[in-house]
């Protein structure tokens, strides 16, 4: 299986970081992985620009990488957020209650998560 066709039908990879594998869960939209992390969510630690990403076959759990990837902060409200907020509120499992945007937004930390594999536009 392909990179990208791994990234559209999964919802779990792991982050290559310097000093540990790190799992997570993401979702994916514009060929990237949207990663969360802060207070009652998943706890990442701080994302280097450069990583690697291994992903999963869904079908048959078979690794799909590790693949070179970059890291992109995104600043809150903007159009990026907003893509990226939309995504995980739709792959997100067992949603609080609640303004979750707003609290995502005060509280913790999103990321884009591209490759050369799967990326439609790549940023450097």
């Amino acid at each position: 299986m392909d990179a990208a066709t791994a990234l559209a039908k999964s919802k779990i990879a792991w982050l290559v970081l310097p000093e540990r594998t790190v799992p997570v869960w993401y979702a994916a939209a514009e060929g990237a992985a949207y990663v969360l992390s802060g207070p009652g969510e998943q706890r990442v630690p701080p994302l280097p620009a450069t990583l690697q990403i291994t992903l999963r076959d869904k079908d048959t759990r078979a690794a799909v990488g590790p693949l070179p990837a970059r890291a992109i902060t995104l600043a809150p409200h903007t159009p990026e957020w907003d893509t990226a907020v939309a995504a995980l509120l739709a792959a997100r499992q067992n949603t609080p209650t609640g303004d979750v945007a707003s609290r995502w937004a005060q509280e913790c930390t999103c990321w884009r998560i591209e490759t050369d594999a799967t990326s439609s536009t790549a940023t450097g």
